[in-house]
């Protein structure tokens, strides 16, 4: 998923229109078959890190508002990002720049949900 998110601004470079539009649609493609990969196996992981005895309505309901609020809080920066860089006439590095922010989130996210992961792995052995 990071990768096509850093792969997505290159489109901008490609020579001619006909290839630059060929080749977004299949980073879109990309794009979204990653997303839907991650975002189930992401809904996996938050089922399988709940203890005994929570109340799951009220767990899943607080990870849907973080995902939410992470979807808003990304959204407004990214559109900082644009406004900032379209004023002064960067338009093609403001996507640049928010591609590679968006990279580098979604690869701190991996290494957090990795660690947790093995956390939780290394917890439930010990039981």
């Amino acid at each position: 998923f990071g990768v096509v998110a850093a792969a997505m601004p290159v489109v901008g470079l490609l020579p001619h229109e006909g290839i630059r539009m060929g080749s977004f649609y299949v980073i879109a493609l990309l794009f979204g078959a990653s997303f839907g990969s991650v975002y189930s196996r992401f809904q996996e992981c938050t089922w399988s890190l709940l203890p005994p005895g929570v109340d799951v309505a009220n767990a899943m309901g607080f990870a849907a508002m973080c995902k939410l609020a992470g979807v808003g809080v990304g959204n407004f920066v990214a559109g900082i990002i644009l406004d900032v860089c379209s004023s002064h006439s960067f338009i093609l590095t403001g996507y640049f720049v928010m591609c590679m922010l968006c990279t580098l989130v979604v690869l701190l996210s991996a290494k957090l949900a990795a660690e947790i992961g093995e956390a939780a792995c290394q917890t439930f052995d010990a039981h």
